[in-house]
């Protein structure tokens, strides 16, 4: 399986991430060549080779003649919708601009769909996502995982005054990821960059098992006192489906925790990069109903995974065992129903064939509440919508 890990020990931007798959193989005329799809005549894209902290990295850099115009949702929406962009380009973009306008109305005490960008730039925003996403379909990557992120510390000017450090759309962002700050004087992570992070990582974690291919570094505006400030991108393999995924199970059995605090633990351990979290109830000594916590887990992360199951829950001890997992492919595409976008997740076959197609829950739940119509139709249309994809692929 191809994997990207992503190190952020500076920070995570949208230039910083471009940069670095730059630096890592991804040709800057594909990314122009894919942005033009946007049909946007508002931007140009440079990259230049640069030093930070006496590594060599690429500096990602968007030029844009836009006045101070704002878009909200519909005007984001319209755009991806409209473009010539890939299918999966245009969801994962969509999905990552979603997490944002969400997360800038939670701050600002506003549904989603009334919030504008400000400081964040519309076309800025726009470039960085659709370049990050572009630059990980051409390397093929299937699995990313990002570090543990340096948010930095201080003051920043906005539009809205000067705001702490991390700003709170990036904290919002962040919420359930494991952050940390060594900088006491400088925004280290962009909405931006929290946004792609948080939307498009399979999980926050220690560096993986895996034969590193190439390594790009990205670089951030400033300099750093005393380090790099470079974002760095390895690109590799892990074993492959075929041959079977070497993981642990971890398990505990538990009959004497509140139970408002598994859900909490789910969201911690998925955070921390677990496969699969799940519980059962089971019955223990003196016939007393309990639970047993089963995780899933790359053999990298078992201290990790077993820390935070001892910090967060009752038990007193854990169990666990070596175990093969096999998995499908996963694609994810997005269709166009008569009533919006809906996501649609797809499970391939070694043969290629799709053998099961899936629409997300929450985009379907999104459609059904906004039109007034039953969640079951929602998933119908999206369903009939991509049957109709695939038979105009066959076709061509």
């Amino acid at each position: 399986m191809k994997i990207c890990y992503i190190e952020c020990k500076s920070g995570v931007s949208g230039d910083m991430l471009s940069g670095a798959l730059i630096d890592a193989g991804v040709p800057i005329g594909y990314l122009k060549s894919t942005l033009e799809g946007l049909s946007l005549q508002e931007f140009e894209i440079t990259s230049r080779p640069l030093m930070r902290g006496g590594i060599r990295g690429v500096k990602f850099d968007v030029v844009t003649v836009e006045t101070g115009a704002e878009r909200n949702w519909s005007d984001i929406n319209e755009i991806y919708v409209n473009s010539t962009l890939s299918d999966n380009i245009k969801h994962r973009s969509l999905s990552i601009f979603e997490s944002l306008f969400k997360a800038e109305g939670k701050v600002h005490g506003k549904p989603y769909d009334e919030v504008h960008l400000h400081e964040l730039g519309a076309v800025d925003c726009m470039v960085d996502i659709t370049s990050f996403v572009a630059g990980i379909q051409y390397l093929g990557v299937e699995d990313i995982r990002f570090s543990k992120i340096n948010v930095g510390g201080g003051t920043v000017m906005t539009s809205h005054g000067i705001l702490p450090v991390p700003a709170p759309v990036t904290v919002e962002l962040l919420k359930g990821v494991p952050i940390y700050s060594d900088c006491e004087n400088m925004e280290l992570s962009t909405p931006t960059g929290a946004a792609i992070a948080k939307t498009m990582a399979s999980g926050f974690t220690p560096m993986p098992d895996m034969t590193v291919k190439s390594v790009g570094y990205g670089c951030g505006e400033k300099d750093i006192p005393g380090k790099p400030n470079v974002l760095r991108v390895f690109v590799g393999e892990t074993q492959g489906e075929a041959m079977g995924e070497r993981v642990l199970a971890i398990e505990s059995n538990i009959d004497d925790m509140p139970s408002e605090i598994y859900g909490y633990l789910m969201e911690r351990l998925f955070a921390a990069g677990a496969l699969d979290v799940y519980f059962t109830p089971i019955v223990m000594k003196k016939s007393r109903p309990a639970t047993k916590l089963t995780v899933l887990c790359s053999q990298s992360i078992e201290n990790a995974i077993s820390d935070i199951i001892f910090a967060e829950t009752t038990t007193f001890g854990l169990r666990s065992w070596e175990l093969s997992r096999r998995v499908l492919k996963r694609e994810m595409r997005m269709v166009i129903t008569p009533y919006g976008y809906i996501n649609v997740k797809t499970a391939i076959g070694h043969d290629g064939r799709v053998i099961t197609v899936s629409p997300e829950y929450e985009d379907c739940k999104r459609v059904a509440v906004s039109h007034k119509i039953p969640l079951k139709r929602a998933m119908e249309e999206a369903l009939k919508s991509f049957e109709e994809i695939q038979r105009l692929d066959k076709k061509s």
